[in-house]
């Protein structure tokens, strides 16, 4: 039989599977963000791979969202 006394608490080993799991949903999300950007933008996405920057992804991206967030405010 085991001892109570030596098994670990319960909490123990929770905080590391949240830290990965934001983790994971935040890469997801990019993820997602970039491949709608390759269908909505396409002429955008290939010139800041071909310059290798990130900023005009990001800035269109963020251009996106705003323009989404004001439509579904829109509708308030």
């Amino acid at each position: 039989m085991t001892d109570i006394a030596s098994l670990p608490p319960p909490e123990s080993g929770g905080g590391g599977l949240r830290v990965a799991g934001l983790l994971s949903l935040l890469a997801l999300v990019f993820a997602a963000s970039v491949m709608w950007l390759v269908f909505t933008e396409p002429q955008t996405v290939a010139e800041a791979i071909e310059a290798g920057e990130l900023s005009p992804l990001l800035e269109t991206l963020a251009r996106s969202l705003r323009d989404l967030l004001l439509e579904l405010l829109g509708y308030l």
